[in-house]
């Protein structure tokens, strides 16, 4: 596997902690030592930046924002080593957001989870597809 690509279409949580994506290997997921920062850029010129160790985040301000876009996990020549890249928008507030991040397994990847910081909040809406290459 080189990539996977993770769709959000409406997506939304519960609550107000942001969307995580977790990978792992060895039939475990990682749930440190990502380097992980999202940023969002608001109607208006508002810019907010967040940052997590725990998986690669997906910034998201309030439990009404309404996620849109895409997040692309490629693997580097060694297979374990994964960079992640994404973009989305979001509403009713307008927002551009980008996410990126890095992380190396200890093995090769073989699993991809969608959570939220704390993993406390759920997902209310929307739907989210996972494509792996």
């Amino acid at each position: 596997m080189k990539r996977v690509t993770v769709n959000l279409w409406g997506v939304s949580t519960s609550g107000t902690s942001p969307p995580l994506i977790r990978i792992g290997s060895g039939g475990t997921f990682a749930t440190t030592g990502y380097f992980s920062a999202a940023s969002n850029l608001q109607n208006g010129g508002a810019v907010s930046v967040t940052s997590d160790i725990s998986g690669y985040i997906i910034f998201q301000n309030s439990a009404t924002q309404i996620l849109y876009g895409v997040v692309v996990l490629t693997a580097l020549g060694d297979g374990v080593t994964w960079l992640a890249s994404g973009n989305y928008s979001s509403g009713p507030i307008i927002v551009a957001g980008t996410t990126a991040g890095t992380k190396t397994l200890s093995g090769t990847l073989d699993r991809v989870r969608i959570t939220t910081v704390g993993g406390t909040d759920t997902f209310d809406a929307g739907s989210i597809n996972i494509l792996y290459e």
